[in-house]
C-alpha cells in the first residue's frame, strides 16, 4: 500500500464509523503541510504514513521502517498547532497518525496488511522520544536491516510492541476498529447504538437528495 491508497481506505473506515471526513485534495486551497484527512464533526485531523523499504536493497517485508524525517516541520506544525489552538478555544481538537505498511498482501501470514492510527501526542512520547533517546531516526516495522531480529524485539523497539495499541484490523476487505483503540473517543453515539454505517445504502441516500436537488 502506499500513502494514496491508505488515505482512501482509512477514509472508507471513518464513513462506516458515522463521521464526515474530507480528503485533503477536496479542501479549496492547498496548503503545504496540512494533514491528510479532517474529520468535520469531530474537529480532528489524521496525517497519513507509511513503512517503507530501501529502494536499493533487497530487504525482507520485516524489515521496513519509518523514518521519522517523513513528517515534515509544517506536518509535525499542523498537527501540534491544531491541538494546541483547541486548548486555547476551550474545545476539543484532536490530531491522529495513521501508519500503515506499503509492502504485503490483505491474509498473507508472511507479508500481512497492518494499519495503526495514534495520538498524535501520544506518537511523541511514546514512540519518537524514546527512540531517540536511543539515537534512532526511525521506526522499524519489525526489525532493521543488518541487525539480529532478536536484540530489537527483544528491546521492544518496534512498531509490533509499540504500537501494539493502536492497531486496527483488516477482515472482509476492509478495517475495523479493535476495543480500546483512541479513535473511539471521537465517534458519534449512533455509532454505539447502531454499529457501523452501511455505506450502500448511505450513498443511495446521497443519490437520491442529489436528483431531488437538481
Amino acid at each position: 500500500m502506499n500513502e494514496a491508497r491508505i488515505t482512501s481506505e482509512v477514509s472508507n473506515l471513518l464513513k462506516r464509523l458515522w463521521t464526515w471526513p474530507l480528503k485533503n485534495a477536496d479542501v479549496k486551497g492547498y496548503e503545504s503541510g496540512r494533514p491528510d484527512l479532517f474529520i468535520l464533526d469531530s474537529r480532528s485531523v489524521l496525517e497519513v504514513k507509511a513503512f517503507t523499504t530501501k529502494p536499493d536493497v533487497n530487504e525482507a517485508w520485516a524489515q521496513a521502517s519509518f523514518t521519522f524525517s517523513e513528517l515534515s516541520k509544517k506536518q509535525r506544525t499542523w498537527l501540534t498547532m491544531w491541538e494546541q489552538d483547541g486548548e486555547t478555544r476551550n474545545r476539543t481538537q484532536r490530531a491522529y497518525l495513521a501508519l500503515g505498511t506499503r509492502h504485503g498482501k490483505a491474509g498473507a501470514k508472511e507479508d500481512p496488511r497492518m494499519l495503526w492510527i495514534i495520538p498524535w501526542q501520544n506518537w511523541l512520547d511514546e514512540v519518537e522520544e524514546p527512540l531517540r533517546d536511543l539515537h534512532r531516526v526511525s521506526l522499524p516495522l519489525d526489525y532493521w536491516a543488518r541487525q539480529r531480529p532478536v536484540d530489537v524485539r527483544e528491546q521492544g523497539v518496534n512498531a509490533m510492541n509499540l504500537l501494539r495499541n493502536y492497531a486496527l484490523d483488516w477482515s472482509e476487505g476492509c478495517w475495523h476498529l479493535n476495543l480500546g483503540n483512541p479513535l473511539h473517543d471521537i465517534l458519534p453515539k449512533i455509532y454505539w447504538d447502531q454499529g457501523e454505517r452501511d455505506l450502500f445504502a448511505w450513498g443511495e441516500q446521497w443519490k437520491a437528495l442529489k436528483e431531488e436537488a437538481m
